[in-house]
């Protein structure tokens, strides 16, 4: 568990955590109304209702509720594929299996994606299937990034994933997830040649760094007992964006023995000073792969 990083009686914190969790699935589920296009205000209704999902599935993570973290993920997952905004086909793709009209709906808004780019590309007009809310989600960097993410894990398409691979290096150091991990980096956790041309750095290494300022953000918050007892105003122990970066990098050779990704994370773990750091770096993997292994049975809403 992640709090066991942390070296403390952890049955206070587990506790408040767990209420959080269940208030922030309750608020979740009383946001599902229909979506109605063209009503501005409830798009911003189904956003809310898909953070909610998203942080009652990090905040599970956090005291080892893999069940309940892999539901709450697949239903923003849902939430945000039914606006159509990539992070959803991203977080079903974290899915070894997706389920539940998960992959369905991925791959159509990868269609989606695809179609646009090749209209951008060929100076071609079309009418988008989507909103101008999901069009505009199109435009933004950390979008395509998750689309990328998407494409690759989802197996979607060559030529797609090498066109958002193209984006990304020109993106440069565009910050991505809450640990602003530059946006070139990505193709590090799926593509091992590329640290040929990256002066030596690897997915591995963009990994351990993410995790250690995750780390030192926590360190930084328990200065404060009061709101650290509380669980307010804190940074989430489990990260969703690095989540997803970790099954990216996990997956790309798992059918290869002599190369296992994991293996190369523990092992450069093993040379950090702090073993705190070291405990909860260990412990974010282990979450990452059990709520992957729970996913198959987690059960969601059908219609949101």
């Amino acid at each position: 568990m992640l709090l066991s990083a942390f070296g403390e009686d952890t049955r206070g914190l587990t506790a408040v955590i767990r209420r959080r969790t269940t208030y922030l699935e309750a608020r979740a589920r009383a946001l599902r109304p229909p979506i109605r296009h063209g009503e501005v205000g409830m798009w911003r209704t189904r956003m809310l209702c898909a953070s909610l999902w998203l942080e009652a599935g990090e905040s599970a993570a956090c005291i080892g509720l893999w069940r309940r973290a892999a539901t709450a993920l697949k239903q923003g997952a849902l939430t945000l594929l039914e606006l159509q905004v990539p992070a959803g086909a991203a977080i079903a793709g974290f899915f070894p299996d997706p389920r539940h009209g998960l992959r369905e709906r991925a791959l159509r808004l990868l269609s989606e994606v695809q179609w646009k780019r090749s209209a951008q590309e060929s100076n071609q007009e079309r009418q988008p299937s989507g909103t101008e809310f999901s069009a505009a989600a199109l435009e933004q960097p950390q979008q395509l990034a998750y689309a990328y993410l998407a494409a690759r894990e989802l197996s979607f398409d060559a030529d797609l994933e090498g066109n958002l691979r193209h984006n990304l290096r020109s993106l440069g150091a565009v910050p991505f997830g809450r640990q602003r991990i530059p946006i070139r980096d990505l193709e590090l956790l799926v593509n091992p040649a590329a640290s040929q041309n990256n002066s030596g750095r690897d997915g591995a290494q963009v990994l351990i760094d993410a995790l250690a300022e995750l780390f030192r953000s926590i360190e930084l918050a328990r200065i404060n007992s009061y709101l650290w007892d509380r669980m307010l105003s804190i940074p989430s122990l489990f990260d969703v964006d690095l989540a997803l970066m970790v099954a990216a990098y996990t997956s790309r050779d798992e059918t290869d023995e002599a190369n296992q990704p994991l293996s190369a994370i523990q092992e450069r773990l093993q040379q950090r000073t702090d073993r705190r750091e070291r405990v909860f770096a260990d412990e974010f993997l282990k979450s990452v792969m059990r709520i992957r292994k729970e996913s198959g049975d987690a059960p969601i809403a059908r219609r949101l």
